[in-house]
């Protein structure tokens, strides 16, 4: 290991700077779009962030940015997996798979969504995330996979009756790419869950159930009458909710800490990854 990290300043290029424009971001100091070039963006949010820190406000990175930033140091080659998280990895990969999805494909993270016991809409935080990465790594996450609240004026109408029906995502595989940078009220970065194969972050249509009853519980009647009709919903996002309870009407949230841990897994603000969501037993 190098006895120090390596020094970066504004005009610097290259994955370095994509580490720093990454926890910059996760940090909630934006510097634009992670594209690995040290421009003015990303030295002001540098140096709006040393401020806060009360470190040297200079737009340059030393050892003491780095390690008021909390990267990760990449410089030395970490330790393998342990035998307990390989058998983590098989277990939870074989859930992907199961499901209907694929581990990792081109090399990219994969997602597994548990959504635990009623279908329903809940402001609690009971659902698990699982973030495999090629390396073997797992990460454990708890968040939402449910609305927290009741269906609002951008909610469809699927039935045709006049009223406005909550909607939730339908388990399944999907892709996701980064959405926002920073997601409005949260100063952390957002994903879009999109049909395997979209190309436009816009092209985000999903398979949904929608609640046309408005009693905030998805009955199966309900649910096979989304399948029926072919219900979708549309921006379907991986945001970070509030600190101790969700705040969704259909996205899949977590708590600004466990949304960093998620980021930081996946890759960065800017990182796509694949999702396969199961249905679980309350207790499993």
């Amino acid at each position: 290991m190098p006895p120090s990290p390596v020094s970066l300043s504004l005009g610097a290029r290259g994955a370095d700077v994509v580490r720093l424009q990454q926890a910059l971001a996760a940090a909630g100091f934006d510097p634009g779009t992670a594209d690995g070039s040290f421009g003015e963006s990303t030295a002001k949010a540098l140096r709006a962030f040393q401020a806060s820190k009360n470190l040297t406000v200079d737009a340059r990175v030393g050892s003491e940015t780095w390690k008021a930033l909390a990267v990760k140091d990449t410089f030395a080659p970490q330790a393998p997996p342990s035998a307990e998280e390989k058998a983590k990895f098989e277990k939870f990969a074989a859930m992907v798979k199961a499901g209907g999805g694929e581990v990792n494909p081109g090399g990219k993270p994969t997602i597994l969504a548990l959504r635990s016991g009623k279908t329903e809409s809940i402001a609690t935080y009971g659902d698990r995330f699982v973030v495999l990465t090629k390396d073997g790594r797992v990460t454990e996450l708890v968040g939402s996979t449910k609305p927290s609240g009741k269906a609002t004026h951008k909610s469809k109408d699927a039935d045709g009756d006049g009223k406005k029906d909550l909607g939730i995502l339908r388990p399944g595989s999907y892709q996701v790419q980064a959405w926002k940078s920073i997601y409005p009220g949260t100063a952390l970065a957002s994903y879009v869950v999109q049909r395997i194969g979209a190309k436009d972050k816009l092209d985000n249509a999903v398979p949904a159930w929608r609640d046309t009853n408005q009693d905030r519980f998805f009955s199966d009647e309900e649910k096979a009458a989304s399948v029926r009709r072919g219900d979708v919903a549309t921006e379907i996002l991986f945001h970070a909710g509030g600190g101790e309870k969700p705040n969704s009407v259909g996205c899949l949230t977590l708590s600004p800490k466990e949304m960093k841990r998620l980021i930081e897994a996946v890759g960065g603000p800017s990182a796509a990854f694949s999702l396969t969501l199961i249905q679980t037993p309350a207790n499993a």
